[in-house]
């Protein structure tokens, strides 16, 4: 263990080697979220949400026959 140091004898304590433990990790009470941070990863997923939404409907209708002339990649 000499290449990593006690850093990583700490670690090899901490975390087990095949299996994971059936328990919470431990955490502060307190957890601080930067408001303008959330907004804006909120925002981001949205996008990909109104993309989903949006080739459905596009799929609904070519589907309907309402429009043709091309399709969606598979």
């Amino acid at each position: 263990m000499g290449l990593f140091g006690d850093d990583y004898l700490l670690y090899m304590a901490k975390v087990p080697r095949f299996f994971p433990l059936l328990v919470s990790p431990e955490s502060e009470d307190t957890v601080v979220v930067h408001s303008r941070a959330f907004v804006r990863s909120l925002t981001d997923v949205s996008w990909f949400l109104v993309a989903i939404v949006g080739i459905e409907v596009i799929e609904e209708l070519r589907q309907a026959a309402v429009i043709s002339g091309w399709q969606l990649p598979l």
